[in-house]
């Protein structure tokens, strides 16, 4: 990460040996599993150094995601005006040409707080800092539909997608947890002050409510699991 810049975000890619990090500063990372333990466990000579860097958003990147592939990176943040707030990138080429799709909507102006990722519509998922979710499509490098999930002043903190793709989970930063039905966009349940912890002036937008969501199927049923800054 950038000097002095907060780690915003962190994933890894599905097979494990590669994860991306994401900060304050806008900077993203990119660092080699291997590379970190090294072959016998200990940390290897480049162990502090990540084999890719660049600014993806000027203002933070809040978050971002592996999109189908380990070269694939989808990020989302807050820029100038003239930047986009959710971007594509193809690690395959040279940092400077490395960009392939930018999303300019007016959706998207507020910045984006959050991303999600449904492949078998190849659709991006961004929740923004007015409690927006736009679905970007990666075919047309449009947003294909954009809603109000939560309350205005409430940032959209994290999204979750079901494996089948027919549900949509929202948290935001007022604590509040929704389910919609992605393809219709229509609201399904609501559940209020899931994760609500005392407002500080030393606590960001980014800090506040719900800080994770997953969904879980076994035996026939889903379960829905969620952290936030009540801890």
């Amino acid at each position: 990460i950038s000097v002095g810049g907060r780690v915003t975000a962190l994933r890894f890619n599905v097979y494990g040996n590669r994860f991306a990090v994401g900060d304050s500063e806008g900077y993203v990372s990119l660092w080699h599993w291997r590379s970190i333990v090294g072959a016998g466990g200990g940390g290897g000579a480049e162990s502090d150094k990540p084999y890719r860097v660049w600014r993806g958003h000027s203002r933070g990147c809040s978050d971002l995601l592996f999109a189908g592939c380990s070269t694939l990176y989808a990020t989302g943040g807050t820029g100038a005006e003239s930047e986009a707030n959710a971007a594509l990138w193809d690690t395959l080429l040279p940092v400077e040409k490395s960009v392939v799709q930018r999303f300019f909507d007016p959706a998207l102006q507020a910045g984006c707080t959050s991303l999600a990722y449904a492949p078998q519509r190849q659709l991006l998922l961004a929740g923004t800092a007015k409690g927006g979710v736009a679905l970007l499509d990666l075919r047309k490098a449009a947003v294909r539909h954009a809603f109000q999930a939560h309350e205005p002043n409430s940032a959209v903190t994290t999204l979750c997608v079901d494996p089948s793709e027919r549900l949509l989970l929202t948290g935001s930063a007022d604590g509040s947890v929704r389910a919609w039905r992605l393809g219709a966009h229509e609201p399904l349940a609501c559940f209020r002050d899931e994760h609500v912890a005392p407002r500080s002036l030393l606590r960001s937008a980014s800090d506040q409510g719900v800080q994770r969501l997953e969904l879980c199927t076994r035996d026939g049923h889903c379960y829905l699991f969620s952290c936030g800054c009540d801890g």
